[in-house]
């Protein structure tokens, strides 16, 4: 057991650190960026300043098996051509993927992904809502989505200049304890860091706390990614019917990304993509001009309630 605790703790501490913020990339060709271009042009400055707050930021772009590997390293390519660090969202097991999908197709992704990176610097979001969601996975399957999750843990943990972070849930969702035992199930300690707060919009404060309720759970001092891309006006009180959908239009943008912040081992990012809209009441997902006014109108800064 000593032996498997220092092991852990020699992979978290082989990690690359995060690059501070003024180094990420902030995409021109993304929808946020086209956007902002069309309402320049169209001569709309109070819709095209709101929607600024967006796309003047580094965020987060997605991949999963949806996409081929190869849009991921054009992606890359750009990032880097910029001189910028590329911020990359890896989503391919939440548990509707994970439960359908091939896993022997997950992991020959992962292993292209990965590549897709190499030795490049990068911040990596692994696998938002997967840990949150496998629950509600068969039992069987449920078990097959942990090996897989924990291959790409490894495969993407090896990248010498990646900092990546594993998806841990958020403080709204389920208990420090129990996450963290599903954390050991995929090896976070290779990883040496945590995503939370990856799709919902708790305030920042409360996920702080939660993520180091996690690390004094686990061996390897964990780093910690702060989703605050949409909760400037923190969380739907639970009393309102289905209050983890945004339907009512209530979220706000939040702190934006930073690294390092005045909190030790945790860096803000925009992870959830601002300005797209959701599964839950206005699917496919998509960036959508109405949710970014909204959504940008309500920004705030703030890290908790008043």
């Amino acid at each position: 057991m000593v032996v498997l605790a220092f092991l852990a703790f020699a992979g978290a501490a082989a990690a690359a650190p995060p690059p501070p913020s003024s180094t990420w990339f902030v995409d021109p060709e993304s929808p946020a960026n086209q956007e902002l271009a069309h309402l320049r042009a169209q001569g709309r400055a109070a819709d095209a300043a709101l929607v600024e707050r967006i796309a003047s930021q580094p965020r987060f772009a997605w991949f999963g098996t949806f996409a081929p590997a190869d849009r991921l390293r054009l992606y890359v390519d750009r990032a880097t051509a910029a001189g910028r660090v590329p911020l990359v969202a890896i989503f391919n097991a939440e548990s509707r993927e994970c439960a359908a999908g091939t896993h022997d197709e997950a992991r020959r992704w992962y292993d292209r992904a990965a590549a897709a990176v190499g030795s490049r610097a990068a911040v990596v979001a692994f696998e938002p809502d997967s840990l949150g969601t496998i629950d509600g996975v068969p039992g069987t399957q449920r078990r097959a989505c942990y090996k897989t999750i924990r291959y790409g843990v490894r495969a993407f943990s090896r990248l010498p200049a990646a900092s990546v972070y594993v998806e841990a849930g958020a403080s709204d969702w389920e208990g420090a304890p129990r996450m963290a035992a599903k954390l050991r199930r995929v090896d976070v300690c290779r990883a040496g860091g945590v995503l939370l707060n990856a799709t919902h919009a708790d305030w920042t404060t409360r996920n702080i706390r939660f993520g180091r309720a996690l690390d004094r759970r686990l061996p390897c001092g964990l780093r910690i990614l702060v989703n605050s891309a949409e909760n400037g006006q923190g969380p739907t009180p639970r009393s309102v019917a289905r209050h983890w959908c945004d339907s009512r239009q209530r979220y706000g943008l939040g702190p934006p990304p930073a690294s390092p912040t005045h909190h030790a081992n945790v860096i803000f990012g925009w992870v959830n993509r601002p300005g797209y809209t959701q599964q839950c009441y206005d699917a496919p997902v998509r960036w959508a001009l109405y949710r970014a006014l909204n959504i940008a109108r309500r920004a705030s800064s703030r890290e908790g309630p008043r």
